[in-house]
C-alpha cells in the first residue's frame, strides 16, 4: 500500500501554493489579516470547482459555437486530410469566456459562500486589505485541487508525453501564481467597492474586479492555447518558461505590489453595504 501511491505528487500539487499563503501572510500588516479564516476560504476554494462545473453543466463548449476553419495537413506522397480546426477567434473565446471568466466567476461565488459562512457582513469588519487576501485564498484552494487534477491526468494517460513531476513544477511557478494574481485583482476592486455607499458604485466595483481577474487570466490560457514553437519558451536551468507570460506574471507582482500597499493605508469609515 504505502509502495504504490501518490503521495509526493500530492504534496507538490499542494504544497507550493500553501508556501505561497503563509509568505504573503507572514507579510501582511500584523493583525490586519488572521490564520483561521485563512485557511477556511482555502478549503472552500477547492470547493469551488464544483460551482464551476454547475457552470459548465449550463453552458457547456460555448466555443464550439463559434466558426472553425477547415486546415489541410499533407501526409505525403499526394495523400491529404482536412480537419475543421478553431479560428484564432474561436481559441481566444475559448481562453476568455469558456475557461477565465467561468473559473473567475466560480471563484467570486466561493468567496461570497465563505463570506457567507463566516456571518461576516458587512465591510467594517474585515479591513480592505483582508478582503484581498480572503480573495486571493478562494483562487489558492482552486489551484490546488486543479493541480490535483491535473497530475492525475498525466498519470492516467490522459496527457501524453506530460511528466507529472515536470508538469506540477512548472504549474508551481505559473499557473498557481497567476490564480492568486487574478483572486488579488478581483479582491482589490471587491474592497475598494465595500468602501462605497452607493449600491451601483458597489456592484461596479464588483464586476471590474471579475472582468480585470478574467482578462488577466485570459491573457495567460490565450498566449498558451493560440500555437506555441519552440521560440515562445526560455529554459531555465531546465525548465521550459513560456517569455510572455512570464513577463505577464512579473508585470502582475509589480501592480499587485502598489495595490497591496494602496489598500494597507485604507480602512472603512462607513457601515458599508452587505456583501
Amino acid at each position: 500500500m504505502f509502495e504504490d501511491n501518490n503521495i509526493w505528487l500530492l504534496l507538490f500539487a499542494v504544497l507550493p501554493a500553501i508556501l505561497y499563503s503563509l509568505l504573503i501572510y507572514h507579510k501582511a500588516p500584523k493583525g490586519i489579516v488572521k490564520s483561521r479564516p485563512m485557511w477556511s476560504y482555502i478549503l472552500i476554494g477547492l470547493l469551488s470547482i464544483q460551482i464551476l462545473n454547475i457552470i459548465h453543466f449550463s453552458f457547456p463548449h460555448i466555443h464550439k459555437h463559434v466558426e472553425t476553419q477547415t486546415v489541410i495537413h499533407d501526409m505525403g506522397d499526394g495523400f491529404f486530410i482536412h480537419t475543421q480546426e478553431p479560428t484564432l477567434w474561436a481559441i481566444f473565446v475559448f481562453a476568455f469566456f469558456q475557461v477565465a471568466f467561468f473559473e473567475e466567476l466560480s471563484k467570486w461565488f466561493a468567496f461570497r459562500v465563505g463570506n457567507a459562512i463566516r456571518g461576516d457582513t458587512r465591510s467594517g469588519i474585515d479591513s480592505p486589505f483582508a478582503v484581498m487576501f480572503y480573495s486571493v485564498m478562494i483562487a489558492v484552494g482552486f489551484a490546488v485541487f486543479e493541480n490535483i487534477h491535473y497530475a492525475g491526468r498525466a498519470l492516467w494517460g490522459d496527457l501524453s508525453g506530460v511528466n507529472p513531476n515536470e508538469m506540477l513544477l512548472v504549474r508551481s511557478l505559473n499557473s498557481v501564481v497567476v490564480h492568486m494574481l487574478s483572486g488579488l485583482f478581483m479582491g482589490y476592486f471587491i474592497a475598494i467597492g465595500r468602501g462605497c455607499r452607493s449600491v451601483f458604485k458597489h456592484a461596479g466595483y464588483t464586476f471590474l474586479g471579475l472582468i480585470t481577474a478574467a482578462t488577466f487570466h485570459g491573457l495567460y490560457d490565450f498566449n498558451l492555447m493560440k500555437g506555441l514553437t519552440s521560440d515562445d519558451f526560455i529554459n531555465i536551468f531546465g525548465i521550459n518558461l513560456h517569455i510572455t507570460n512570464n513577463l505577464l506574471i512579473i508585470g502582475g507582482l509589480i501592480v499587485s505590489y502598489f495595490m497591496a500597499n494602496n489598500l494597507t493605508k485604507k480602512s472603512y469609515t462607513n457601515s458599508g453595504l452587505l456583501r
